[in-house]
């Protein structure tokens, strides 16, 4: 009865897509994305905990015209360079190593997956929910509060290859639930908003007074 928890937030003003300068058509081109190419993204540390090995292995049993493009550096970067050859998917999966404009590689995506195996929150949930991106995510504590399966994104067993494969072609096949997601992901970003953040830290400090 003490605790009150304070989600992180968001600056929304700074995810509006119509303020990105990017052509979208021209950049994908540019990492080797075809027109019909359907293209997931992942955007974090590449550390063991972020699961991008199970996103990965999920790559074989997804059809040839679905690209993966990874931001990010970390530890497990060779190891997941082995996956890749392994897989034989090098033409399919790249790996951009850090990437500074974070908002740009979002509009490059059709869809963000975190496949991470315990998470606190997830905070690139919701800057990918505010621009408008779907969401694939590990369905564990801290990701199913911001992604709300079927709502506002889509749940896969943690650390099931096979069932985000799954999951994944459900979003590539099925505009109607895509579109639906990206509505409940908008809808849902609002109450990470930082004047709610705001509103809901004075209200706490208020009680304490």
């Amino acid at each position: 009865d003490s605790i009150e928890v304070l989600n992180n937030y968001i600056i929304l003003e700074d995810f509006d897509g119509s303020k990105i300068d990017i052509d979208r058509k021209s950049e994908r081109e540019k990492l080797g994305v075809e027109e019909d190419d359907f293209v997931l993204g992942y955007a974090g540390r590449l550390s063991k905990e972020k699961g991008c090995e199970h996103l990965i292995n999920a790559m074989p049993h997804l059809p040839k015209n679905c690209k993966l493009l990874v931001a990010g550096t970390g530890d497990e970067q060779a190891k997941l360079e082995t996956l890749i050859k392994n897989h034989k998917i090098n033409e399919r999966v790249s790996l951009l190593g850090f990437v500074k404009k974070i908002r740009e590689f979002y509009t490059l995506i059709d869809c963000l997956v975190i496949p991470s195996e315990h998470e606190s929150f997830g905070l690139i949930a919701i800057e990918a929910q505010a621009l408008g991106i779907p969401v694939i995510a590990s369905n564990i504590p801290g990701l199913n509060e911001v992604a709300v399966d079927q709502e506002s994104g889509i749940l896969f067993e943690r650390k099931n290859s096979e069932d985000l494969a799954e999951k994944i072609k459900l979003i590539m096949n099925d505009d109607e639930l895509r579109n639906k997601l990206i509505s409940g992901g908008l809808e849902n970003v609002k109450q990470y908003n930082i004047q709610a953040y705001y509103d809901l830290m004075i209200e706490q400090y208020s009680k304490l007074m």
